[in-house]
């Protein structure tokens, strides 16, 4: 890799400052000038010069939510459902795989999405039935929050009628009581426990594989929040990553727990003891309501069904508030931070409740992840106590025609209120919670923050309404300075200024005020991770004399 680079002619957005210049000068893997193209290439002496050729240059975007390790996973081992368009085709895919896979093994899917699906339903367990009873089966929604399940994976996890639903968790049934192979949030764990757990090295291939999805879309650094029940070989996986540079993003990674009862001394002490150059954790993920989608996000009032009010659907808590409160006690007390699940309004309002009475450590910030539709009182506790916000406005492309549906048009106009949070100085991280519901595209994300239209169309021309449009400039920082500050990077990277980390990006648009159809088809030419070339497209690749790095090779030295 290249010492010095010289990167001129393009469009410099540096984030934090605001500031638009024409050339950066990048030495040892920091920046080391900012400014005109004509005074970088006298500084650049002995350096490579890359002509940018107008196109738009940000420091490397941050994805400040998201599972790239199961991404992973799902990548090497699941059945990709998020082509299928009818229940016979997932039966048929499910059989075909049923017959390479040794009777016993489960077979795993991800990507079910019944608004797709040709029979504006999901499978249930009997359609799973005629694809194979040699295996347990398991189809994990698109949301996250539910799974389909056949008879065999009922039985071995003693699922009956008689078995009832778990705090946080529903067995959908019919209407005799017997379960229907549909389990919501915590109930999905009533099976998940009995599924071979990945070993260390598979979760570190799972890694590998996955971390180059992240930077070919001019991501440079994430918080991945793992998976209930795996977090410690996820974390083993990314600590020998490490260690052997063979980790190519930055990441934060935070530790998933569902109860006070698992933040005990020893994980605490594992927790704080790794802070490497690209892994840092001293955090948590908790779950504290469900999904959107799904319907099971807590809230004050009953969720919709086809934009009208369906009866008794508020929603559900996860864990209890009490705990929720320990949970937090404890973390400021050694430093960590916490990033809590939570959608529906009256989750929020009881997580905001929680932190104000355990009360906001100085040294780490928690933060609330999605927070779809906040009441007022809630952002402005928020504000007054740093509270911040880790959003996914690429949900509203990719899964607006659902979520305006499920919300009914009064609160979908108030939900992702990007624009409150920003005005009242909340710290706000865009992310992409890939591989659920989205790729890990930004463009996809900066046009709903934009726009705010699905990409579906919907009964209602803009069911998200306009007050909550941001700028391309606001939503860019989102991705960048203010997704560092959100995930504990602060002010090491996220902007272009002197002396920081050169984790940048140049872009495939020669302009700051972008159409619909610029974002919708943003990619990198070039990604950048402290000044070494981890990402080509194609097209550059013999303007740049770079070859794709494999990947096993150990880029950072």
């Amino acid at each position: 890799m290249f010492r010095c680079i010289a990167i001129v002619n393009g469009i410099v957005y540096t984030a934090s400052s605001n500031n638009i210049a024409e050339a950066v000068v990048i030495d040892k893997g920091k920046i080391v000038y900012i400014g005109s193209s004509s005074n970088a290439i006298c500084r650049a002496k002995n350096c490579k010069i890359i002509d940018a050729e107008g196109h738009l240059i940000t420091p490397g975007f941050i994805d400040s939510h998201c599972h790239l390790a199961q991404a992973g996973f799902l990548e090497k081992y699941g059945i990709n459902l998020l082509h299928i368009r009818s229940i016979n085709q997932i039966i048929d895919i499910i059989s075909e795989k049923a017959r390479k896979t040794k009777p016993g093994n489960w077979i795993y899917g991800y990507g079910l999405d019944e608004n797709l699906l040709k029979e504006g339903r999901p499978p249930l367990r009997y359609d799973l039935d005629e694809a194979t009873s040699k295996h347990p089966v398991f189809l994990e929604h698109i949301s996250g929050h539910m799974a389909v399940v056949n008879s065999y994976a009922l039985k071995i996890a003693g699922i009956t009628k008689d078995t009832p639903n778990p705090p946080g968790g529903i067995i959908e049934r019919d209407e005799r009581g017997e379960p229907i192979g549909i389990l919501k949030d915590s109930a999905m764990s009533l099976v998940t426990r009995f599924m071979p757990e990945p070993s260390i090295d598979m979760w570190m291939k799972c890694i590998e594989v996955a971390q180059y999805m992240w930077i070919s879309k001019g991501i440079t650094a994430i918080e991945d929040v793992g998976l209930l029940g795996q977090g410690s070989n996820i974390l083993a996986a990314y600590r020998r990553l490490a260690h052997s540079n063979r980790l190519i993003i930055r990441t934060r990674f935070s530790y998933p727990i569902s109860s006070s009862k698992e933040l005990n001394k020893d994980l605490i002490k594992k927790l704080k003891s790794i802070n490497s150059r690209f892994l840092r954790v001293l955090a948590l993920k908790i779950f504290y309501d469900g999904s959107g989608l799904a319907r099971t996000a807590l809230m004050h009032d009953n969720w919709c069904r086809e934009y009208k009010v369906d009866k008794d659907s508020r929603g559900l808590r996860l864990i209890p508030q009490d705990d929720l409160i320990n949970i937090i006690r404890l973390a400021n007390k050694e430093d960590l931070r916490v990033s809590i699940h939570a959608i529906g309004d009256k989750a929020i309002d009881e997580v905001v409740e929680a932190i104000s009475i355990a009360k906001m450590s100085y040294k780490a910030q928690h933060s609330i992840i999605h927070c779809i539709v906040p009441t007022k009182k809630s952002i402005e506790i928020m504000a007054k106590l740093g509270i911040g916000v880790k959003t996914q406005t690429s949900f509203i492309y990719s899964y607006g025609h659902v979520y305006a549906a499920n919300l009914c048009l009064e609160r979908a106009k108030k939900a992702f209120p990007i624009k409150t949070f920003l005005r009242k100085g909340i710290i706000v991280g865009n992310g992409s919670d890939a591989p659920f519901l989205n790729p890990p595209d930004p463009g996809y994300g900066l046009y709903g923050a934009i726009i705010r239209k699905p990409k579906i169309k919907t009964p209602y021309d803009d069911p998200f309404g306009s007050e909550e449009r941001i700028s391309f400039i606001d939503a860019v920082k989102t991705y960048t300075y203010l997704a560092s500050m959100a995930i504990g990077w602060n002010d090491e990277i996220g902007s272009i200024k002197i002396g920081n980390k050169a984790d940048l990006v140049i872009w495939n648009i020669k302009t700051l005020n972008p159409s619909s159809q610029d974002l919708l088809h943003l990619k990198p030419l070039a990604t950048f991770i402290e000044g070494d070339i981890v990402y080509v497209d194609r097209d550059w690749e013999d303007k740049l004399s770079y070859k794709p790095i494999s990947k096993t090779s150990k880029i950072h030295k």
